[in-house]
């Protein structure tokens, strides 16, 4: 039963997202509009210029010292900004050559919607997720990672 509620959780949020970036310009347009950029949105997008540079200290400084991280929707990963930072510690360690790609991005007030694209890993195969970004006072206080089904190795 918790299954199907999560199932139809996930359906009724892709489908607000739907929604969503129908009335949203796509990322590519608004970045030649960077003075109209949120904050939201311009706090997010340097953790992903540190993710990809491997800039440890520069991407978990966006982050708040008790920011909460969830596998969506109520699963809590981490509670903290140290145990973040182990984990991609270890992660930059163990996959140097890991970029991510943003297509789409959806920004609607202090949340962030990223569709998430990891490359170059070691195992060869691509991982997708989307990553919903909650922004408050210029620090990432939550996030959520919905794993795609599409994603999955075969």
């Amino acid at each position: 039963v918790l299954h199907l509620v999560c199932r139809m959780r996930l359906r009724l949020l892709l489908f607000v997202l739907a929604l969503i970036s129908g009335a949203c310009q796509p990322a590519e347009k608004r970045a030649s509009k960077a003075a109209r950029t949120s904050e939201a949105e311009q706090i997010v997008q340097q953790t992903v210029d540190a993710f990809n540079r491997k800039d440890l200290e520069g991407f978990v400084a966006r982050y708040a010292p008790n920011v909460q991280v969830y596998r969506f929707p109520d699963q809590m990963l981490t509670d903290s900004r140290d145990s973040l930072r182990a984990y991609y510690k270890k992660m930059f360690a163990d996959e140097p050559n890991v970029p991510v790609t943003i297509s789409p991005r959806i920004v609607f007030g202090r949340f962030v919607f990223d569709r998430e694209h990891v490359t170059g890993l070691k195992s060869g195969t691509l991982d997708s997720a989307l990553w919903i970004y909650e922004v408050k006072g210029k620090k990432i206080v939550r996030t959520w990672a919905v794993e795609l089904e599409e994603s999955k190795a075969d």
